[in-house]
């Protein structure tokens, strides 16, 4: 008799992952299209290859070659990184320096906490003041290019009107 595990984690089940694989999940529109584009392009080459007459080994070559460009850019190793974004960090390590200050150096700081204040409070003055004139001028343009947007529209649609109306018949009569 079969048993069947009845408390399954439906968090835990990854429905992103093509086929359970987890470098096809959390992909976007464009790696997607990367990597399935990738794969048809191979398939597409290998029998155009194929049907050519070239050597196996070349279109093989070629096909690992397209697949390998879609793999690279197209999946991810994890959630933020994709395989080509891992590769590059694993081969460009870059050497960080920690610099650490003895806890009695207060003065210093205190002058660096100040300077962050005044950045601080810099930067949401900034954020915090808007021109008023400026989103009026912005609010006056915009409305302008939609009625302008509309006027167009609807002159498109009168003119394309009186194009499809029935027009009347001439007829001509010949006088003798």
């Amino acid at each position: 008799m079969v048993f069947y595990e009845r408390n399954i984690d439906i968090e835990a089940i990854d429905t992103d992952s093509f086929l359970g694989i987890k470098l096809l999940s959390n992909q976007s529109i464009g790696q997607k299209l990367i990597f399935w584009g990738s794969v048809g392009l191979s398939v597409a080459a290998v029998s155009a290859l194929y049907f050519l007459g070239i050597p196996a080994i070349i279109y093989i070559l070629v096909m690992i070659a397209i697949l390998g460009v879609g793999v690279l850019f197209g999946t991810n190793y994890n959630d933020y990184l994709s395989l080509f974004q891992y590769a590059k960090g694993q081969f460009q390590k870059k050497v960080v320096n920690f610099e650490s200050y003895p806890v009695s150096d207060v003065k210093r700081i205190r002058r660096e906490g100040k300077v962050l204040r005044g950045m601080d409070e810099k930067l949401l003055k900034d954020a915090s003041g808007f021109d008023k004139k400026a989103s009026r001028r912005m609010l006056r343009a915009g409305a302008a290019f939609i009625v302008a947007a509309l006027i167009a529209l609807f002159a498109m649609i009168a003119i394309k009107r009186q194009m499809d109306a029935p027009r009347p018949a001439i007829h001509t009569e010949i006088v003798e």
